[in-house]
């Protein structure tokens, strides 16, 4: 039987057809099969498995003082995707892979608004009369002061411009007294004096108009003292009453 065509070779070297078309297919099932041996190779453990990587930044777990930080950078594609019965985890975090740290309380810093102060409490109405009975327009006429400590009010509505009141109390040596007349009414303008056991002038104030008054003393002979509420001016729009305290320590 002599060689036909489809056997011989037509040329000295040349492969037959069959045998080109089963180089090709060899040398893809050795590269697959040298990929295959890298992967095994690769993998640590019984089963196999694809090694995580991502062309981005990466990140990491830093801790210090009972505190873990897990930080990310160029987490581009991040999130999750599910069908088929398979879980894509896009980013460098899967859920459960994040430190958590152990329950601790969160302080937040909160401005608050200060309440408003409380309204000035009120003063008690004074009620305890002046012993300022007429007629004591003079300093023999003076009446014992007898509000010690107190305030007490008293009245120049019915004397004159230019009058006062007078009212006496006794010191001794070293002993202070304190004056405050207050309650002024509008359009008046009422002083104060503090005279001696001769009659003279120690303390006094004399500030205008409703400007409440106050003198401090410190006696230096004891015995008995006139004091003088002064009409400088008349009130004409509403009485002409008057709040005085005197407090001796």
């Amino acid at each position: 039987m002599g060689m036909t065509r489809r056997n011989a070779r037509a040329v000295i070297g040349e492969r037959p057809p069959t045998l080109k078309r089963i180089a090709p297919l060899k040398l893809a099932l050795g590269a697959l099969a040298l990929l295959m041996i890298s992967g095994v190779l690769a993998q640590s453990g019984g089963g196999y498995a694809i090694d995580p990587w991502v062309v981005a930044n990466g990140g990491a777990i830093s801790g210090g003082g009972g505190y873990s930080l897990g930080s990310t950078a160029g987490q581009s594609g991040a999130g999750v995707a599910i069908g088929g019965g398979y879980i894509l985890y896009g980013g460098f975090w899967k859920p459960g892979t994040v430190v958590q740290a152990p329950p601790r309380p969160i302080y937040v810093p909160a401005i608050l608004k200060s309440p408003p102060p409380p309204p000035p409490p009120t003063p008690l109405p004074v009620t305890a009369q002046c012993n300022d009975v007429e007629e004591n327009d003079t300093p023999k006429q003076a009446r014992p002061l007898t509000t010690i400590g107190r305030t007490c009010i008293g009245s120049l509505q019915d004397d004159a411009q230019g009058k006062d009141d007078w009212y006496s109390l006794n010191l001794a040596v070293g002993q202070t007294i304190t004056v405050d007349l207050t309650g002024i009414p509008a359009g008046a303008d009422y002083d104060i004096g503090l005279y001696d056991t001769s009659n003279a002038l120690v303390a006094s104030s004399s500030k205008p108009a409703t400007t409440d008054e106050n003198m401090v003393y410190r006696s230096s002979a004891g015995g008995r003292y006139n004091l003088s509420v002064h009409m400088y001016r008349k009130s004409t729009t509403t009485t002409n009453t008057y709040h005085l305290k005197a407090v001796i320590s």
